[in-house]
């Protein structure tokens, strides 16, 4: 029975380890290489949080044009959704996905793995509402 005692506690830490999430699949648009469509416009250098050397264009739609980009290395930032208007940018991170966002003009739109009802796919990983 001590056998079985000395052993209970690397069990529980292989079962736990086990039961850890992996990256989000939205990460692999990050495998790709990069491309000159894909670098941030000036609007983004003031913004703090991600590594713009890793953004990648999402989607341009009618109010904004969006990008991903990787969190700086905060836990809580491991991931980005970074928004252009003209000369404004924001840029919301998140330790995971969906990252949603409605701009002043009503544009609605989710940077996750699936998207829902009455979405439309508008590039990898990234969705509009109709």
């Amino acid at each position: 029975m001590a056998s079985l005692r000395s052993a209970l506690p690397a069990l529980l830490i292989v079962v736990g380890l086990a039961g850890c999430s992996s990256p989000s699949p939205v990460t692999t648009i990050f495998d790709a290489p990069r491309t000159a469509d894909d670098e941030l416009p000036a609007a983004t250098s003031t913004i703090e949080g991600f590594v713009p050397e890793s953004s990648r264009l999402l989607w341009e739609g009618v109010e904004a044009s969006y990008y991903a980009a990787q969190g700086d290395g905060d836990p809580g930032m491991v991931i980005c959704l970074i928004a252009v208007v003209g000369v404004d940018a924001d840029a919301t991170c998140s330790a995971r996905v969906p990252i949603n966002r409605v701009g002043d003009g009503g544009e609605e739109v989710s940077f996750g793995e699936t998207g829902r009802d009455g979405w439309t796919k508008r590039g990898d990983y990234f969705w509009s509402r109709d």
